[in-house]
């Protein structure tokens, strides 16, 4: 999972340090393995302590309906365009903001109007593709957000920070192998607009790849990786050290979770969720990625923008650089095996 400050200025050393790069070689090793690398303890949870839905699961069934089902009113007529279908218009029209406006309107007239709006901030997207890109500002960069919720006191991790936890979603027009290759090129990272990393490190011998055998593909892999981020002033710096975890579920094409650590931080945990999205031929034409995340930093005073900006940079980021990389062809099959897909991690040079 890519972790993205707010936008800051970019340094001139960071730039420098992206300039080399080394790969981290995979170790294949066991699911007993990589789980004591990352325990189960680590998930982002879904439920309570009772076992009942967090507030996370409304806005996630909501994004995943209107992007799989037609674009009815709760799916009462099957006649309606799937929002696959819509893509390729919006392609041939080259994300044109003026003219998909004035298309949406009867693309969605027979959704109510929160669902219309969720699918308008997904469909207009030709900011986050402009050379002058600014993450600061969300004008038409296909990333929309849900509401921010408290996460269920004296339940999971304990801590004196803040309770709240952002979530957004955003379709990528790449397969899930191309995704993961552009949020393991962690160089790249430097480039990216209004970044402010100081440092960008995955820790060497820690990326672990479950063994495939010959009859069972790659179900898990996780990853070290350690982060040095600017503040504003009057605040410093802070660091944390991010373990992620990939992981093959029923329930998705992919999952994401990350666990942060270090003194800087009251708390940071969250997931990432991969859909494939199909047009009504059944060929993909996207991946959805809805995201949860929790973080809070100890001594800054962080409201919800703030933290929404970091999740606009990282998500609006990774969005631009796998876009770039992916050449139209969807690695990804219905005859294959469901896996953790291939990735390089790359990491800068020391």
């Amino acid at each position: 999972m890519l972790f993205c400050a707010p936008a800051l200025p970019t340094m001139f050393a960071a730039l420098l340090l992206a300039l080399a790069q080394q790969p981290i070689p995979a170790q294949l090793t066991s699911w007993q393995e990589v789980r004591q690398a990352f325990p189960q303890r680590w998930e982002f949870p879904e439920v309570d302590a009772n076992g009942k839905l967090l507030q996370s699961k409304a806005f996630e069934t909501t994004i995943q309906r209107l992007v799989t089902l037609p674009l009815a009113n709760h799916g009462a007529s099957q006649s309606a365009p799937l929002l696959g279908d819509l893509i390729h218009t919006c392609r041939a029209l080259q994300w044109n903001p003026e003219i998909l406006s004035l298309l949406l309107s009867g693309w969605t007239e027979q959704l109510t109007e929160a669902d219309a709006n969720l699918v308008k901030s997904l469909v207009l997207c030709n900011g986050v593709s402009d050379k002058d890109w600014n993450p600061t500002k969300d004008k038409n960069d296909g990333i929309t957000f849900g509401p921010t919720w408290k996460f269920p006191k004296d339940y999971w991790l304990e801590h004196d920070g803040s309770r709240s936890v952002e979530q957004a979603a955003t379709l990528i027009l790449a397969d899930l192998s191309t995704i993961k290759q552009a949020e393991h090129d962690f160089p790249s990272y430097f480039t990216y607009p209004g970044n402010s990393y100081i440092e960008v490190a995955p820790q060497g011998g820690s990326y672990l790849r479950v063994a495939a055998s010959a009859d069972q593909s790659c179900s898990a892999a996780s990853l070290s990786v350690d982060f040095c981020t600017d503040l504003p002033f009057p605040f410093r710096d802070y660091s944390v050290d991010i373990e992620v975890l990939h992981r093959k579920r029923d329930s998705e094409d992919l999952i994401s979770y990350l666990y942060g650590q270090g003194e800087d931080i009251h708390w940071l945990a969250g997931y990432d969720r991969y859909w494939t999205i199909r047009d009504s031929n059944g060929a993909p034409v996207a991946t959805l990625i809805v995201r949860q995340l929790a973080f809070d930093i100890d001594g800054v005073p962080e409201e919800s923008s703030h933290r929404r900006e970091g999740m606009r940079s990282s998500l609006g980021s990774l969005r631009r650089t796998a876009e770039a990389r992916f050449n139209g062809e969807w690695k990804a099959s219905e005859t294959a095996p469901a896996s953790v897909p291939e990735f390089e991690v790359i990491a800068p040079q020391d």
